[in-house]
């Protein structure tokens, strides 16, 4: 491996700058791997974003879960299964082969991301999860994370607000990387994958507190209720900012 000295990464964005230089990072790297042969890739995580297997691992789930956990997380429950239509979107399209297959890293938080010490973007880190997937994954993820003005267990939900200065600055940045190479299908379908990708954890989080917090580590018994709250509050505040987030994406693929 390459050391790279004097580099740094962040585990929260602090200014536009440090989302913009991730947008061209997170952009660049989907170029630099667009002559790799898909099949090639061994898939390291089965399903890992597969939203369809994600609701059965939830149904499975919510069968076998305690009557007190299924109480706690009454209200959480039916807004996954109000939802889950519009949250299929993406892998219908995968599956009936309207968006490319490309390599994709599949974990795009911005602390997968180096920048020198004056923020300038480095590269990307973290390869593990590299697999063959689709361009929402990588983008609708790295609003998740680079977004949220809260932390991803905050408990105060009024707190969890969706930072669009942040979203504006990604955005210019991954399409100044992929103006050349992105579909219309796939552009049309930027800003829903940010909603997808927050569900998908959300939904991910919910099922493991159902199933007694077996995947992901704990430190209070309603930490992935929590979790899951959080990454729904997310989600209804992109809502009230959708159509600014859409027309953003258009403003620069222009």
């Amino acid at each position: 491996m390459i050391y790279i000295e004097d580099s740094t990464n962040f585990e929260k964005v602090t200014n536009k700058n440090i989302a913009y230089e991730a947008g061209i990072l997170f952009g660049a790297f989907l170029n630099l791997t667009s002559d790799i042969d898909t099949t090639l890739l061994t898939e390291t995580i089965p399903n890992f974003h597969n939203m369809e297997f994600r609701f059965l691992e939830f149904d499975n789930a919510l069968k076998k879960a305690s009557k007190e956990r299924i109480e706690l997380s009454e209200k959480e429950i039916k807004k996954v299964v109000e939802l889950k239509e519009y949250m299929l979107i993406l892998h219908k399209l995968k599956k009936d082969k309207k968006i490319p297959i490309r390599v994709t890293h599949n974990d795009t938080k911005i602390s997968n991301a180096l920048f020198s010490s004056k923020n300038k973007g480095l590269c990307v880190i973290d390869l593990d999860t590299v697999m063959p997937g689709i361009i929402h994954y990588d983008f609708g993820d790295a609003i998740r994370t680079i977004c949220n003005n809260a932390n991803e267990d905050e408990k105060e939900l009024s707190k969890v607000t969706f930072n669009i200065k942040f979203y504006e600055a990604f955005v210019k940045g991954f399409l100044k990387s992929q103006y050349q190479n992105i579909s219309k299908v796939e552009a049309a379908y930027l800003a829903a994958s940010a909603k997808v990708m927050t569900f998908i954890m959300a939904l991910r989080m919910l099922t493991d507190f159902l199933n007694d917090d077996i995947y992901y580590k704990t430190t209070y018994e309603l930490h992935n209720l929590d979790r899951a709250k959080n990454q729904l509050k997310l989600i209804e505040d992109m809502d009230m900012q959708f159509e600014k987030m859409e027309s953003l994406v258009a403003k620069y693929l222009k």
